[in-house]
């Protein structure tokens, strides 16, 4: 069973109030500078544990599109934290 559900709010993923919590702890306000569809992304598959094809679904684009994003979303992390050292 996935620890994300569906909710017909604001989001259309609501993940569990821990995982939030922990996502605001572990990446401080790095995450939040990217842009919504990449830390949407990112949030599904590593902090919800969504699999590509679910990520796919939820946010209606296609498996390719979820790597690439998800892909350059690391990429721009990295840089972000990097920059902060």
């Amino acid at each position: 069973m996935n620890r994300a559900r569906r909710h017909s709010g604001l989001s259309r993923w609501v993940c569990p109030r821990d995982t939030l919590t922990m996502v605001t702890h572990c990446s401080g306000q790095a995450l939040h500078r990217l842009p919504a569809r990449q830390r949407e992304a990112l949030v599904l598959r590593f902090f919800c544990d969504l699999s590509v094809e679910e990520i796919a679904d939820a946010m209606g684009i296609g498996i390719g599109t979820v790597k690439s994003t998800t892909s350059r979303a690391l990429a721009a992390l990295g840089r972000m934290l990097g920059s902060e050292q």
